[in-house]
């Protein structure tokens, strides 16, 4: 009969489950081995089996620290590369956003000014770099206005029609025209800077083109490596071989640097802005003096920077030649208008002249010099504020007006020239814009009793003397010609009108002297016949 198992016991299931299928293995592997010792041969086996679980489980536990580091690695990398996308994107924004604003201030840009200023703020933003813009002594050009284009489409000849030979001739090869040489600037003056330090330190300053030593035979060596400037090299090199940009890594290391204060180490980035006709209006230059570096991308990154400034001044130009063109014929227009209307109101003087105002005529004139200015604004000097250079007619008118309409201003505008006259404007020292036009237009010439000022004006010595070309200023600008015709017609009427007061002065002075004389006569007549009377009525002595 079998024998009837007691249950497992705890101790049992124990031993079964963690000594059980080590203990079976090494039996067996001793019954195949069958070794002289199978105790000592189990035992070995049994701390055989106990070392190799051991290092398994500790190569397991090791595998999962090591897969757990690798995992918190890998997920380490992806949130940097997720941060650095994130910082690469955010960086890429501003940039685009720096851009963009770039973009949108030149399209609206209506002055150099303006294109100027936006080009400061992008190096300021972009690179926290200094930088500065130095206009070139380049002349005042005509601006060549494109023509719109025609968009129609060529008209076909009707049938039965022949083409006309214009249409019959095939097209020929432009003939070849020598190119005019390139402008070859001789001084820069800086005018903008992207810093408030920047511009303390420079503007306003001039740096000249370096020059043979004096007395020199003519093409000898200019001396170079004495702080003379480099930004005459950029611009020949520019002229000569089209390089857009010259780039000094380490500017202090370049003898020929203009330091306008301490040399210091750092980058220099000088980029010409061109015209359209290829000649440099201005140069842009950059420099990391204050700490930094500029590399090649950054020289490139430049290098588009003067390009959107070329477009952007050469459009503005444009616009102020348009708005010129459009302001002569508008005033050009009013004027005859204006001279019609004179003609009737002259003839209607002349009536009233007759009937005693003498002045009437010369009324009539300046009130049409000054209904002729009354209506212009600050707008119309656009054009004459972006001239480098005037006629010396302009710059003579502008002095006279100034006199009359301010003579406290008199002693300080007298030995202005075109740059200073502007500068002060600009400033709002000196009265322009629409204020000027006003002023002008409401000036009381009957009431001043300012000699001087007209004779400083339109005296034998005065701004507009008798041999002033004003057909030339006409030809130049029709506003300063509009502002001769004031003087000249305001001056006359002051000064018929101070020639009346003094002869009305004399004639009323004879009048009251020859009244008073004719007082004392009478006077001294009725003292007379008073002392006759007496003695008449006085009884006669007795004899």
């Amino acid at each position: 009969l079998p024998v009837k198992q007691p249950p497992p016991t705890m101790d049992a299931a124990y031993l079964k489950a963690n000594v059980g299928s080590v203990l079976a293995a090494g039996l067996a592997q001793a019954v195949q081995m069958q070794p002289e010792d199978p105790v000592a041969f189990l035992a070995q086996y049994l701390l055989a089996a106990n070392t190799n679980k051991l290092a398994a489980a500790d190569a397991a536990i090791q595998h999962e620290i090591a897969e757990k580091a690798s995992a918190d690695k890998a997920e380490a990398a992806r949130k940097l590369k997720f941060l650095e996308e994130q910082k690469a994107e955010a960086a890429k924004t501003a940039s685009e956003g720096i851009v963009a604003a770039l973009d949108e201030a030149l399209g609206q840009a209506s002055s150099a000014e303006q294109v100027y200023e936006a080009c400061m703020r992008y190096i300021k933003a972009r690179t926290g770099a200094s930088g500065y813009v130095a206009i070139t002594d380049l002349p005042d050009k005509e601006v060549k206005i494109p023509e719109p284009e025609d968009e129609s489409p060529p008209t076909e000849p009707a049938m039965g029609e022949e083409a006309s030979p214009e249409a019959e001739e095939a097209p020929t090869e432009a003939e070849e025209v020598d190119a005019p040489p390139k402008f070859v600037p001789k001084a820069l003056k800086y005018v903008a800077a992207a810093s408030k330090a920047d511009a303390n330190l420079i503007l306003g300053k001039t740096l000249a083109r370096p020059a043979a030593a004096e007395g020199a035979d003519e093409g000898a060596p200019v001396p170079r490596g004495d702080g003379e400037g480099v930004s005459f090299d950029a611009i020949d090199n520019f002229l000569a071989n089209g390089t857009k940009c010259l780039l000094l890594p380490q500017a202090v290391a370049n003898r020929s640097v203009k330091f306008w204060a301490v040399p210091r180490i750092g980058s220099l980035a000088i980029a010409p802005v061109a015209d359209a006709d290829g000649d440099v209006l201005c140069v842009i230059g950059v420099d990391t003096l204050a700490g930094g570096q500029l590399d090649a991308e950054a020289a490139a990154d430049f290098e588009t920077l003067a390009a959107k400034a070329s477009n952007a001044l050469c459009q503005v130009a444009i616009e102020v030649a348009k708005g010129n063109i459009a302001a002569v014929a508008e005033l050009s227009a009013a004027y005859e208008e204006s001279g019609e209307a004179l003609a009737a109101e002259l003839d209607e003087a002349a009536q009233a002249e007759a009937a005693g105002d003498k002045l009437a005529s010369l009324k009539a004139k300046q009130k049409r010099a000054a209904g002729d200015l009354a209506t212009l604004t600050s707008g119309h000097l656009v054009f004459l504020a972006t001239r480098k250079t005037v006629p010396a007619e302009l710059l003579q008118v502008l002095k006279a007006v100034m006199t009359v309409i301010a003579p406290h201003m008199t002693a300080a505008v007298a030995p202005m020239d075109w740059d200073s006259l502007k500068a002060a404007a600009a400033a709002g020292s000196l009265l322009w814009g629409t204020d000027l036009f006003t002023k002008v237009s409401g000036y009381d010439v009957l009431g001043s009793k300012d000699e001087a000022g007209f004779a400083a004006a339109m005296g034998e010595a005065g701004y507009v003397s008798g041999d002033f070309d004003a057909e030339a200023l006409k030809a130049f600008s029709f506003v300063g010609f509009l502002l001769f015709n004031w003087v000249r017609d305001t001056s006359a009427l002051f000064t018929a009108k101070t020639a009346q007061e003094k002869e009305e002065a004399e004639a009323a002075a004879a009048a009251a002297a020859e009244a008073a004389a004719a007082a004392e006569a009478a006077a001294e007549a009725a003292a007379a016949a008073e002392a006759e009377a007496t003695a008449e009525e006085a009884p006669a002595p007795e004899e």
